[in-house]
């Protein structure tokens, strides 16, 4: 892939829990910055039957960065869509890309 097929802007979000007063869990995400990436559609799966009318499913490329720990869990915001990653494939070979499968939740 080469630096000018990155032409999307995505956010990561990494996930956290902090406890409240009462020691309840609460999730959230943190913003990891902006970063440039090639996103595509990568399919649609048909209907669940838990009501789930399609699943859709990205694929992500973006330059390797050792400063940030990309794992499942975290959330890509892409246009108006939020994305939440359940595969990361490092280039193991040059360290130059990571490749994020994730899927439409909103």
């Amino acid at each position: 892939m080469r630096l000018g097929s990155l032409a999307s802007k995505v956010t990561l979000q990494s996930p956290s829990t902090s406890a409240d007063a009462t020691g309840q869990l609460s999730f959230s995400y943190s913003s990891e910055g902006m970063h440039w990436a090639h996103v595509e559609q990568a399919g649609s799966s048909a209907t669940w039957a838990e009501g789930i009318d399609q699943l859709n499913t990205y694929s992500i490329v973006m330059h390797y960065d050792p400063s940030i720990s990309i794992a499942k869990g975290w959330r890509i915001l892409h246009d108006s869509k939020t994305l939440e990653v359940q595969t990361v494939n490092f280039d193991t070979q040059s360290r130059q890309w990571v490749e994020l499968v994730a899927l439409v939740i909103t």
